[in-house]
């Protein structure tokens, strides 16, 4: 129902003097061809194998637009806010390794004293040693940090729990042809999406009879038409998005005049 309803909700795409300060003049013409395509977000929700969502042929195209063009969305109601999960994929696997994640801090800056002992004070190469080690069963990496990650993530149990050797059939029941070193991309993929597709579900319930509505899903972030008057409604809104059967995902928050100028808020 949350599909269909995105589906059929155009989206109000505006074209003014503000974007176009932002645009070189050899992308105006690409960025004009924006407005001239079907201004509905049209989602295959059966595509892809880990249940993440895709688009049909001749919907706008949402998961691939330039970043430079996202001002000429602009909301139908007062402002966009938008909510998307820290380390999501890596939250979800987190939860399945400890039955349960409720780190409250970012992830990544957590993983720095608790797993690297903060030797590595750079995020950027906590998260990548992190997502090297999990994606990629022929990284090679120092000893020290394949025994602290292992000791926090388990991924040889979890892999086992969750792959039976030519599928992953993840807490949900979502079966997945796999070999085995797609396998743990698939059961932190194919968890998360479903996890947060629960919540999108929950809070569209909730906004029904208010002003506000989803206006689309994106990856791991969920896009809401918000209007000023739904502001009591907010708090519960992001509440479902941080409380989840797996533990607590801590949820980033941005708010916009339009998709194009999102900026983070407490």
């Amino acid at each position: 129902q949350l599909i269909a309803d995105i589906n059929s909700r155009p989206l109000k795409l505006q074209f003014d003097y503000t974007v176009e300060k932002l645009i070189p003049d050899t992308k105006i013409s690409i960025f004009n061809s924006y407005l001239k395509r079907p201004q509905n977000i049209k989602y295959d929700m059966f595509r892809t194998p880990s249940g993440r969502l895709s688009t049909i042929k001749h919907s706008f195209p949402i998961f691939n637009m330039n970043k430079l063009y996202r001002s000429v969305i602009k909301p139908h109601n007062d402002k966009f806010v938008e909510i998307d999960i820290n380390a999501a994929e890596l939250r979800a696997f987190l939860a399945l390794s400890n039955n349960g994640c409720d780190i409250k801090e970012d992830l990544y800056n957590w993983s720095m004293k608790n797993i690297f002992d903060n030797e590595i004070n750079d995020r950027s190469t906590a998260k990548n040693i992190i997502i090297s080690w999990l994606y990629d069963s022929q990284k090679e990496l120092p000893k020290k940090h394949i025994d602290s990650l292992n000791r926090i993530f388990n991924k040889n149990e979890v892999k086992n729990k969750y792959w039976d050797g030519t599928k992953v059939k993840t807490i949900y029941s979502r079966e997945i042809e796999s070999d085995e070193h797609h396998s743990i991309n698939y059961i932190s993929q194919s968890t998360f999406i479903d996890t947060f597709h629960r919540s999108a579900i929950n809070v569209d319930r909730i906004l029904r009879g208010h002003k506000s509505f989803i206006s689309f899903l994106l990856h791991d972030s969920c896009v809401i038409d918000y209007a000023l008057e739904d502001k009591p409604i907010i708090k519960e809104v992001i509440k479902l998005f941080s409380e989840t059967p797996l533990g607590y995902f801590r949820p980033n928050i941005k708010i916009g005049s339009d998709f194009g100028k999102m900026k983070k808020i407490n």
